[in-house]
């Protein structure tokens, strides 16, 4: 099997799946190459040359013209007025809300959950409120988008009303994928800020799981509840059934993220790194608005979201909430002051070829305790999250 479903360089490819689920013949399947990313590989024993995949494939630059929304008028910072749903997300909690639109009208949502074997991303289709807590929190690692846009276009033309969440890529994959507009799709983007590969969170679990001597679930990536926005990584140590708090700024895999170490390649040339988005709501934490808006200070100890509305269906959608939520409307400028991904994509670190290679060479110990930690680590690690927000606030 030969990667022909593109022309070009393979490291381009988002791993969106688009084209895997479009091939009428099934010739293309997604598998992991060297460093854990999935990526197509065509049977050409089967394929048909019917240039399916080219046409719903968004590294493709004239199929991105057709699906990127115009530059949005309508940039709010918001959050929701329940605290305890705040406390239970990674930002502010505006996701939920929008999806329990969709389920109290019979509808599907879509979004990031964490398999139910092992602590592996995958996107899932939920019809019940009580599975939406499935969907909560980020996962730090590219998940997987398995058969989801087919069973999208299976509920669409079932007139359901769905509801998918996903990266910027993912979701521009869905749009091409359907190849037509449906009212009654909601399309929601995240600012993405690069994925890891599933290959590298499963050596880190398994190095956690090591030194804890112990089977670790319930992965939470930022965990509120010990001291707010400057939140800890949190797991479950099924040997004592107790939660194990870890100051997320200082946790090697993290540490690595927030350095961009373990990114896809194509993370670094992402065509969605702007402001044009593919979906019809963006949401992200709004980054450093309390430093151009002081009311909303105090605000940020829990959360803050960045809300864009790049379309009629995505503004009616918020209107949805609005008596729900705190929203605040602000500027784009101020959302692409936070957040550099709504103009620029990140440099490719040093550390990054080096990441994947260390890791099959020596693994995620020798990584960990090699250049995966920040300066003053130790000293670092006296000074609990709970006083850095106190100085933050003053």
């Amino acid at each position: 099997m030969k990667q022909t479903v593109f022309d070009g360089d393979l490291n381009q490819c988002y791993g969106c799946g688009a084209c895997s689920q479009i091939c009428p013949k099934y010739s293309i399947k997604m598998e992991s190459n060297a460093e854990g990313f999935l990526i197509p590989l065509v049977d050409n024993n089967t394929c048909i040359e019917c240039n399916m995949c080219h046409k719903v494939c968004p590294v493709i630059k004239q199929n991105l013209i057709r699906i990127l929304n115009p530059l949005s008028a309508h940039v709010y910072a918001a959050w929701n007025n329940d605290l305890a749903q705040v406390m239970e997300s990674t930002s502010a909690a505006i996701f939920p809300l929008l999806a329990e639109t969709v389920l109290s009208k019979g509808g599907a949502v879509y979004g990031c959950a964490w398999a139910e074997d092992e602590l592996r991303a995958v996107q899932i289709r939920i019809t019940s409120q009580s599975d939406l807590h499935k969907l909560k929190g980020s996962k730090y690692v590219q998940s997987s988008t398995e058969t989801t846009f087919t069973q999208v276009k299976i509920d669409l033309n079932n007139s359901n009303f769905v509801l998918y969440s996903g990266t910027p890529c993912q979701i521009a994959g869905l749009r091409l994928f359907l190849q037509n507009d449906y009212e009654n799709l909601f399309l929601v983007d995240l600012v993405c800020h690069g994925v890891p590969s599933p290959k590298i969170l499963s050596a880190y679990v398994s190095y956690i799981e090591g030194k804890e001597k112990c089977k670790i679930t319930s992965l939470k990536f930022r965990d509120k509840k010990k001291s707010g926005f400057r939140s800890y990584i949190s797991w479950i140590n099924t040997n004592t059934g107790r939660k194990s708090f870890r100051v997320g700024g200082l946790e090697s895999y993290l540490y690595g993220y927030y350095n961009e170490y373990y990114n896809r390649e194509s993370c670094y040339m992402c065509k969605f790194s702007s402001s044009h988005r593919p979906g019809d709501i963006t949401l992200s934490d709004f980054w450093g608005i309390e430093k151009l808006l002081q009311e909303l200070k105090r605000k940020r100890k829990y959360g803050l979201s960045m809300v864009m509305c790049n379309s009629t269906k995505g503004k009616d959608l918020l209107s949805s909430i609005k008596h729900k939520i705190t929203c605040i409307s602000t500027n784009l400028e101020y959302a692409q002051i936070g957040d550099k991904r709504l103009m620029q994509n990140g440099k490719r670190p040093v550390l990054r070829e080096q990441s994947y290679r260390d890791l099959s060479a020596y693994g995620f110990t020798y990584m960990a305790n090699s250049y995966l930690r920040p300066k003053y680590y130790f000293i670092r690690r006296l000074i609990p999250s709970w006083a850095k927000n106190i100085i933050l606030e003053f």
